[in-house]
Protein backbone atom coordinates (compact mmCIF):
# COMPACT_ATOMS: atom_id res chain seq x y z
CA UNK A 1 0.00 0.00 0.00
CA UNK A 2 1.69 3.21 -1.24
CA UNK A 3 1.86 6.48 0.84
CA UNK A 4 1.39 9.94 -0.78
CA UNK A 5 -0.75 12.94 -0.69
CA UNK A 6 -4.49 13.28 0.82
CA UNK A 7 -6.76 12.95 -2.49
CA UNK A 8 -9.59 15.20 -2.65
CA UNK A 9 -12.27 12.46 -2.69
CA UNK A 10 -15.36 15.28 -4.35
CA UNK A 11 -13.27 14.92 -7.40
CA UNK A 12 -13.36 10.65 -7.72
CA UNK A 13 -17.16 11.23 -9.50
CA UNK A 14 -16.59 10.60 -13.16
CA UNK A 15 -17.44 14.17 -15.05
CA UNK A 16 -21.71 13.03 -16.80
CA UNK A 17 -22.26 10.92 -13.75
CA UNK A 18 -24.46 13.10 -12.04
CA UNK A 19 -25.90 14.56 -15.74
CA UNK A 20 -26.65 10.78 -16.45
CA UNK A 21 -29.00 9.93 -12.95
CA UNK A 22 -30.49 13.61 -13.75
CA UNK A 23 -31.53 12.53 -16.92
CA UNK A 24 -32.62 9.05 -15.86
CA UNK A 25 -35.18 10.44 -12.87
CA UNK A 26 -36.56 12.42 -15.74
CA UNK A 27 -37.34 9.81 -17.70
CA UNK A 28 -38.84 7.72 -15.12
CA UNK A 29 -40.77 10.32 -13.92
CA UNK A 30 -42.07 10.95 -18.05
CA UNK A 31 -42.67 6.65 -18.00
CA UNK A 32 -44.75 7.31 -14.70
CA UNK A 33 -46.94 10.44 -15.76
CA UNK A 34 -47.36 8.38 -19.08
CA UNK A 35 -48.70 5.39 -17.38
CA UNK A 36 -49.69 6.09 -14.18
CA UNK A 37 -52.52 4.61 -14.30
CA UNK A 38 -51.67 0.85 -15.26
CA UNK A 39 -47.69 1.02 -13.75
CA UNK A 40 -48.27 3.27 -10.58
CA UNK A 41 -48.90 0.64 -8.71
CA UNK A 42 -46.83 -1.83 -10.65
CA UNK A 43 -43.58 -0.01 -9.62
CA UNK A 44 -43.99 0.60 -6.38
CA UNK A 45 -44.78 -2.63 -5.95
CA UNK A 46 -41.66 -3.66 -7.23
CA UNK A 47 -39.53 -1.27 -5.63
CA UNK A 48 -40.85 -2.35 -1.87
CA UNK A 49 -40.39 -6.08 -3.16
CA UNK A 50 -36.65 -5.24 -4.65
CA UNK A 51 -35.93 -3.51 -1.19
CA UNK A 52 -37.58 -6.95 0.94
CA UNK A 53 -35.38 -9.16 -1.14
CA UNK A 54 -31.95 -7.30 -0.33
CA UNK A 55 -33.33 -7.33 3.15
CA UNK A 56 -33.30 -11.47 2.92
CA UNK A 57 -29.94 -11.51 0.97
CA UNK A 58 -28.24 -9.46 4.00
CA UNK A 59 -29.80 -11.77 6.26
CA UNK A 60 -28.57 -14.99 4.11
CA UNK A 61 -24.80 -13.79 4.14
CA UNK A 62 -24.79 -14.62 7.74
CA UNK A 63 -25.37 -18.31 8.18
CA UNK A 64 -24.38 -18.98 4.59
CA UNK A 65 -21.09 -17.20 4.48
CA UNK A 66 -18.16 -15.86 6.31
CA UNK A 67 -17.84 -11.83 7.70
CA UNK A 68 -14.72 -10.58 7.88
CA UNK A 69 -13.63 -9.42 11.67
CA UNK A 70 -10.85 -8.74 13.55
CA UNK A 71 -11.54 -12.61 15.00
CA UNK A 72 -12.14 -13.82 11.44
CA UNK A 73 -9.96 -13.36 8.85
CA UNK A 74 -8.06 -10.47 10.42
CA UNK A 75 -5.56 -9.72 7.39
CA UNK A 76 -8.33 -9.14 4.70
CA UNK A 77 -10.18 -7.00 7.75
CA UNK A 78 -7.09 -4.47 8.15
CA UNK A 79 -7.59 -4.35 4.34
CA UNK A 80 -11.24 -3.36 5.31
CA UNK A 81 -10.06 -1.08 7.52
CA UNK A 82 -7.76 0.79 5.17
CA UNK A 83 -9.88 1.11 2.81
CA UNK A 84 -12.92 2.51 4.71
CA UNK A 85 -10.73 5.30 6.54
CA UNK A 86 -9.26 6.51 2.77
CA UNK A 87 -12.77 6.57 1.50
CA UNK A 88 -13.94 8.36 4.63
CA UNK A 89 -16.35 6.26 5.57
CA UNK A 90 -18.43 6.85 8.67
CA UNK A 91 -19.43 3.10 9.17
CA UNK A 92 -16.97 0.36 8.20
CA UNK A 93 -19.51 -2.12 5.62
CA UNK A 94 -20.07 -5.98 6.99
CA UNK A 95 -17.25 -7.36 4.47
CA UNK A 96 -18.39 -11.38 3.95
CA UNK A 97 -16.70 -14.16 2.24
CA UNK A 98 -19.05 -16.95 0.42
CA UNK A 99 -17.47 -19.87 -1.60
CA UNK A 100 -18.48 -19.60 -4.82
CA UNK A 101 -15.69 -20.35 -7.27
CA UNK A 102 -16.70 -17.05 -10.01
CA UNK A 103 -14.15 -14.15 -9.18
CA UNK A 104 -17.25 -11.54 -8.38
CA UNK A 105 -17.45 -8.78 -5.90
CA UNK A 106 -20.89 -6.83 -5.28
CA UNK A 107 -22.38 -4.55 -2.51
CA UNK A 108 -25.86 -4.67 -1.04
CA UNK A 109 -28.16 -2.49 0.74
CA UNK A 110 -30.21 0.90 1.26
CA UNK A 111 -28.30 2.20 4.25
CA UNK A 112 -25.72 1.42 6.39
CA UNK A 113 -24.36 -0.64 7.38
CA UNK A 114 -24.17 -1.97 3.94
CA UNK A 115 -22.58 -5.45 3.31
CA UNK A 116 -20.18 -5.99 0.35
CA UNK A 117 -19.65 -10.01 -0.60
CA UNK A 118 -16.59 -11.58 -2.30
CA UNK A 119 -16.57 -14.67 -3.45
CA UNK A 120 -14.03 -17.59 -2.69
CA UNK A 121 -12.71 -17.47 -6.25
CA UNK A 122 -11.79 -13.69 -6.20
CA UNK A 123 -10.19 -13.96 -2.94
CA UNK A 124 -7.82 -16.74 -3.56
CA UNK A 125 -6.95 -15.53 -7.03
CA UNK A 126 -5.78 -11.89 -5.57
CA UNK A 127 -2.74 -10.94 -4.64
CA UNK A 128 -3.29 -8.24 -1.12
CA UNK A 129 -2.98 -5.62 -3.67
CA UNK A 130 -5.38 -6.31 -5.95
CA UNK A 131 -7.81 -7.33 -3.19
CA UNK A 132 -7.12 -3.86 -2.02
CA UNK A 133 -8.60 -2.01 -5.26
CA UNK A 134 -11.73 -4.58 -5.07
CA UNK A 135 -12.42 -3.59 -1.46
CA UNK A 136 -12.22 -0.02 -2.37
CA UNK A 137 -14.13 -0.09 -5.67
CA UNK A 138 -17.29 -1.98 -4.07
CA UNK A 139 -16.53 1.05 -1.19
CA UNK A 140 -17.08 3.57 -3.91
CA UNK A 141 -20.32 2.02 -4.85
CA UNK A 142 -21.20 2.94 -0.84
CA UNK A 143 -19.53 6.27 -0.60
CA UNK A 144 -21.42 7.65 -3.65
CA UNK A 145 -24.87 5.92 -2.66
CA UNK A 146 -24.63 3.72 -6.12
CA UNK A 147 -25.65 0.89 -4.14
CA UNK A 148 -28.78 2.45 -2.92
CA UNK A 149 -30.18 4.25 -6.15
CA UNK A 150 -29.49 1.07 -7.92
CA UNK A 151 -31.44 -0.94 -5.38
CA UNK A 152 -34.45 1.53 -5.98
CA UNK A 153 -34.00 1.83 -9.92
CA UNK A 154 -33.37 -1.68 -11.25
CA UNK A 155 -36.93 -2.81 -9.89
CA UNK A 156 -38.31 -0.44 -12.24
CA UNK A 157 -36.14 -0.52 -15.41
CA UNK A 158 -37.01 -3.83 -15.42
CA UNK A 159 -40.57 -2.41 -16.54
CA UNK A 160 -39.65 0.05 -18.80
CA UNK A 161 -36.76 -1.16 -21.17
CA UNK A 162 -35.46 2.71 -22.20
CA UNK A 163 -35.26 3.06 -18.60
CA UNK A 164 -32.96 -0.44 -18.23
CA UNK A 165 -30.51 0.99 -21.12
CA UNK A 166 -30.60 4.67 -19.46
CA UNK A 167 -29.58 2.59 -15.97
CA UNK A 168 -26.58 0.41 -18.07
CA UNK A 169 -25.79 4.38 -19.23
CA UNK A 170 -25.57 5.88 -15.42
CA UNK A 171 -24.25 2.39 -13.92
CA UNK A 172 -21.16 2.08 -16.66
CA UNK A 173 -19.93 5.38 -15.14
CA UNK A 174 -20.84 4.45 -11.35
CA UNK A 175 -18.42 2.09 -12.34
CA UNK A 176 -15.42 4.45 -13.70
CA UNK A 177 -15.85 6.20 -10.45
CA UNK A 178 -15.57 3.24 -8.57
CA UNK A 179 -12.83 2.41 -10.48
CA UNK A 180 -10.86 5.39 -9.26
CA UNK A 181 -12.09 4.64 -5.72
CA UNK A 182 -10.25 1.07 -6.01
CA UNK A 183 -6.76 3.02 -7.44
CA UNK A 184 -7.38 5.55 -4.21
CA UNK A 185 -7.11 2.79 -2.37
CA UNK A 186 -4.35 1.02 -3.53
CA UNK A 187 -2.49 3.59 -5.28
CA UNK A 188 -0.47 1.33 -7.45
CA UNK A 189 -2.42 1.61 -10.89
CA UNK A 190 -0.75 -1.86 -12.16
CA UNK A 191 -2.45 -3.56 -9.23
CA UNK A 192 -5.70 -2.00 -10.11
CA UNK A 193 -5.35 -3.17 -13.81
CA UNK A 194 -4.13 -6.61 -12.93
CA UNK A 195 -7.64 -6.66 -10.52
CA UNK A 196 -9.36 -5.78 -13.15
CA UNK A 197 -8.07 -8.15 -15.87
CA UNK A 198 -8.14 -11.38 -13.61
CA UNK A 199 -11.52 -10.37 -13.05
CA UNK A 200 -12.57 -10.50 -16.86
CA UNK A 201 -10.53 -13.24 -17.84
CA UNK A 202 -9.33 -15.30 -14.81
CA UNK A 203 -6.08 -15.27 -12.91
CA UNK A 204 -4.12 -17.09 -15.44
CA UNK A 205 -4.82 -15.01 -18.04
CA UNK A 206 -5.12 -11.78 -16.14
CA UNK A 207 -1.93 -12.29 -14.88
CA UNK A 208 -0.02 -12.71 -18.04
CA UNK A 209 -1.30 -10.18 -20.02
CA UNK A 210 1.48 -7.31 -21.18
CA UNK A 211 -0.82 -4.38 -19.77
CA UNK A 212 0.81 -2.05 -22.62
CA UNK A 213 0.24 -4.05 -25.27
CA UNK A 214 -3.53 -3.86 -23.76
CA UNK A 215 -3.87 -0.16 -24.40
CA UNK A 216 -4.05 -0.76 -28.44
CA UNK A 217 -7.19 -2.68 -27.83
CA UNK A 218 -8.84 0.21 -25.80
CA UNK A 219 -7.93 2.60 -27.98
CA UNK A 220 -10.30 0.71 -30.49
CA UNK A 221 -13.28 0.61 -28.06
CA UNK A 222 -12.52 4.44 -28.19
CA UNK A 223 -12.75 4.44 -31.81
CA UNK A 224 -16.00 3.81 -32.06
CA UNK A 225 -19.14 4.62 -30.99
CA UNK A 226 -21.33 1.32 -31.20
CA UNK A 227 -17.99 -0.18 -29.55
CA UNK A 228 -18.71 2.56 -26.30
CA UNK A 229 -22.62 1.65 -26.48
CA UNK A 230 -21.50 -2.42 -25.96
CA UNK A 231 -20.34 -1.30 -22.80
CA UNK A 232 -24.14 -0.70 -21.31
CA UNK A 233 -24.41 -4.64 -21.89
CA UNK A 234 -21.18 -5.59 -19.25
CA UNK A 235 -22.64 -4.79 -15.39
CA UNK A 236 -19.20 -4.83 -13.48
CA UNK A 237 -15.52 -3.90 -13.66
CA UNK A 238 -14.71 -1.79 -16.83
CA UNK A 239 -11.15 -1.64 -17.41
CA UNK A 240 -9.61 1.80 -16.58
CA UNK A 241 -8.92 4.72 -19.18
Amino acid sequence: MAKGRKTNLNLLRVKGERTAFVVLLILIATLTYIFIETNLYLIAAAILGGFVYIRLLQAQQLGNSIRVSEHQLPEIYQLVIHCSKRLGLKKIPNVFITQDPTMNAYTMGFKAPYIIVLNSGLVEALTPEELIFVIGHEMGHIKFWHSMLLSLLYPIGKNFVFVDLLIGFWGRKTEYTSDRCGLVCVRIKDSALRAILKVATGKKAGGSIDLDYLSTQLQEVKSWGLNRTGELLVSHFPVIY
